[in-house]
């Protein structure tokens, strides 16, 4: 416990005395316009797409939902159409989404 105390110690000591001078840099390449941050990322190309295709299933079935709630016209049977059609495609993006991930292998599988 005690090693454990000094080692946080000593590591918030180094951060305390580093960070004036590291943020006076960042400080100073920003005002001068020379602030980079590099990126080096490596197959998030599937991951980034499933995130969006995530994202807009939801923002469509969210979508569809207040425009059927609302009984936005164009109307039928008391249905909105436009919320209906909205639900179909949630639900088509919901299902290729869900093809997906099932494709690339378990959630619980302990292979990367």
């Amino acid at each position: 416990m005690l090693l454990r105390l000094q080692r946080t110690f000593r590591d918030w000591d180094l951060l305390f005395q580093a960070l004036p001078r590291d943020l006076g840099d960042a400080l100073q390449r920003v005002r001068t316009g020379n602030f980079q941050v590099h990126l080096d990322h490596r197959h998030l190309d599937h991951v980034v797409n499933r995130l969006v295709m995530g994202i807009i299933m939801a923002s469509m079935f969210l979508g569809s939902s207040l425009l059927w709630s609302m009984k936005a016209p164009p109307v039928v049977w008391d249905i909105s159409i436009f919320g209906a059609a909205g639900y179909v495609i949630s639900l088509y993006l919901g299902w290729r989404l869900y093809r997906a991930i099932r494709k690339s292998g378990s959630i619980d599988s302990k292979d990367p």
